[in-house]
């Protein structure tokens, strides 16, 4: 039990044969609605976890196309209260690459809550009503 993938394999097939039983079916079907799971395997004991946000918490939602930024947005936030950002601070980066940085302390200033804009992976779960979030 020390293959990740042998253990994804395991718990994606338990889940599988789980959901036919209950829905009394015999074919099961690739698609549809996504659900993330997660599994937390320690000394004998196992957890399953349904994923309900989705991309890493770090990621603030502002950054849509673009790949890894060497500083995440989490550490930079962090710099900008370390740096005590605020209204009417001027704030530089000269070796600015993604901007990162630079972003998180425009919002500290502008006094924007992180993640004010991101969405979560429960947000699009169909068995919850629109409008919950």
């Amino acid at each position: 039990w020390s293959s990740v993938a042998a253990c994804q394999g395991i718990v994606k097939n338990a889940m599988v044969s789980r959901l036919m039983r209950g829905q009394k079916t015999e074919l099961g079907t690739e698609g549809g609605d996504e659900y993330r799971v997660r599994l937390s395997l320690r000394k004998d004991v196992a957890e399953v976890f349904l994923d309900t946000s989705g991309d890493g918490l770090h990621k603030r939602g502002y950054r849509k196309t673009a790949g890894l930024a060497p500083l995440k947005e989490t550490l930079a936030a962090a710099m900008a209260d370390f740096g005590r950002i605020r209204r009417d601070s001027i704030m530089q980066d000269p070796f600015c690459g993604s901007g990162t940085l630079v972003i998180e302390s425009a919002m500290k200033a502008l006094n924007i809550a992180p993640g004010l804009n991101r969405r979560f992976a429960a947000e699009q779960y169909a068995f919850l009503p629109a409008g919950s979030f």
